[in-house]
């Protein structure tokens, strides 16, 4: 058993159908008292909307919070903070940010072909200019009440500056939600 699990913007590319035993299995390989940290990306923001035309996530991002909900509501978890934080993506041009497209979904080809002025025009209006000085960006961290453990969100890393060629920022929205799996010293998951 584990004292903690991090799903890092992965949830939602479990198929829906096995969403909610991928977050019982979550609960199952935790100690009594163990912590999950969920972040997923939203369905909303600048780098959403730049790659929509893309790769429109909306339902599959909100099957997985809502498979989220319903393990809260099953009781296999409980839970102790969601936080929605702003996270900033530099980004030196839109050619820059379809090879990052292609590079995680080379299957995206075709639609970056078919979309290219809609993606460009797109970048101009939703992209914002980076700050040329050095930037901290940080958010709370999410906390256990039950034994004090941290779970850092994902920007509470320290970003000490930008790539001297990224001149361009977008910024995406993300959902991290601390749980608690549910179960007692005496539950059957307790081995």
């Amino acid at each position: 058993a584990f004292d903690a699990v991090v799903i890092f913007n992965a949830l939602h590319h479990i198929p829906a159908k096995a969403l909610d035993a991928a977050l019982a299995e979550t609960a199952r390989v935790l100690k009594p008292g163990g912590h999950a940290c969920i972040v997923e990306p939203l369905a909303e923001g600048p780098h959403f909307e730049l790659a929509q035309p893309v790769d429109d996530e909306t339902q599959v991002r909100a099957e997985a919070y809502r498979a989220v909900r319903a393990a809260l509501k099953r009781g296999l978890f409980r839970e102790e903070r969601e936080e929605t934080y702003v996270n900033p993506v530099p980004i030196e041009s839109v050619e820059a940010f379809v090879e990052r497209l292609v590079r995680i979904d080379p299957a995206r080809k075709d639609a970056i072909a078919r979309h290219e002025a809609e993606l460009r025009s797109r970048f101009a209006r939703l992209g914002r200019e980076a700050p040329h000085s050095a930037m901290r960006c940080t958010t709370s961290r999410l906390a256990s009440t039950s034994r004090g453990m941290n779970v850092a969100s994902p920007s509470s890393a320290a970003i000490s500056g930008l790539p001297s060629s990224a001149s361009w920022m977008v910024y995406t929205s993300s959902s991290a939600t601390a749980l608690t799996t549910a179960n007692s010293v005496d539950s059957p998951n307790s081995s």
